[in-house]
């Protein structure tokens, strides 16, 4: 059967204790931490209303977007360059003592850290929160420029759900709503065993369900699924295999000259290329059966900043996740190769 690259993850059939981890990752979700977080603000000081809300990057998932709205905080935008980094120019003037600014650490390879700082230096007051969901292996676990910090696992293991929040001081209020999510999640990813018997669009029905409900019951507490799964996960390993695909990609399309975001040191959650015939690139993967994700789609004005932001009508993620030999890393450098070849020789 031929490999197909992308997609979800399959989780394996393992003998798992039944007893549960006490490993303290208690929310389901990014968007359920980063909400749990804007709450524990307004309830702090109250400062988030002050300015009209918090300061979010044009260039993100609408599910943070959408966070705000369900609570009620209003937000505006700040501009995202093509380096993935703040503008800055844009972004200073804006903050004062009641600013509370959103940075997103993009695909584990963008250094946040000296812009947090300038903030920092200009307003001790700002409130800096940091979206780690694309960092998990992050380089921030030390750092003191962030107020809060939030990660997920389920974008990069084979878990339903799980995510953390980091306090710089105090507390945060845990959430208790049943997880009602990631039983489809789970049910649909452990069918992926069983391929030859049962039909992969049932997997995806059931993943989907999940998908829907987590839209909108984020605000709900790790599933016991992912307590059980999480303390088998071979964190290190799969931290050298993405790092080995990782740099493969990043060498091939240097000699291809594509445009892409590579860190040496980090972990990457995907190798990002930035293509004007993204489209045509991603039609010719997939009939490859590579299905590469983009981040993210745009949706309107109100949830993603502004379709002026290049980013989301150029960016394609490579996949280089632990799943994944150097051939098929390969086969995803082969496909680009011979579509960007025929969209050069066409210009």
């Amino acid at each position: 059967m031929e490999t197909v690259i992308g997609g979800e993850f399959k989780i394996p059939l393992l003998d798992i204790e039944t007893k549960e981890f006490d490993n303290g990752i208690f929310f389901a979700s990014g968007r359920g931490a980063f909400a749990a977080i804007l709450k524990r603000i307004i309830a702090n000081n109250n400062t988030i209303h002050k300015l009209g809300g918090v300061m979010l990057p044009d260039y993100l998932c609408s599910s943070i977007t959408q966070v705000c709205i369900d609570e009620k905080i209003s937000y505006q935008f700040y501009h995202i360059k093509d380096d993935l980094l703040p503008d800055e120019e844009q972004l200073m003037p804006k903050l004062d003592d009641n600013s509370v600014v959103l940075l997103i650490s993009y695909f584990g390879m963008i250094d946040v850290e000296n812009v947090a700082n300038r903030i920092k230096k200009q307003n001790p007051n700002v409130v800096i929160i940091l979206d780690d969901v694309q960092n998990y292996y992050s380089q921030y676990f030390e750092s003191t420029f962030w107020d809060y910090r939030f990660n997920s696992y389920r974008k990069w293991f084979a878990v339903p759900d799980g995510a953390e929040v980091f306090c710089k001081s105090g507390s945060i209020d845990l959430p208790h709503a049943k997880n009602t999510f990631a039983q489809y999640k789970f049910s649909g990813n452990v069918l992926k065993n069983f391929s030859e018997w049962v039909e992969d669009s049932l997997c995806l029905d059931l993943i989907g369900k999940g998908e829907e409900i987590l839209d909108t019951d984020y605000n709900c507490e790790c599933s016991k699924i992912s307590r059980h799964l999480i303390p088998e996960i071979s964190f290190e390993e799969i931290k050298s295999k993405r790092m080995e695909n990782a740099s493969f990609l990043h060498d091939e399309l240097k000699k291809l000259g594509i445009k892409h975001t590579y860190n040496p040191e980090s972990v990457p959650l995907f190798i990002p290329v930035f293509l004007e015939n993204r489209s045509e690139v991603r039609k010719k993967m997939f009939s490859n059966n590579i299905f590469t994700p983009i981040h993210w789609p745009y949706e309107s004005d109100k949830l993603n900043g502004t379709l002026k932001n290049q980013l989301y009508k150029t960016e394609l993620s490579l996949i280089c996740d632990q799943r994944y030999s150097l051939n098929d890393m390969k086969k995803q450098i082969e496909v680009l190769k011979n579509v960007y070849r025929n969209y050069r020789q066409m210009e």
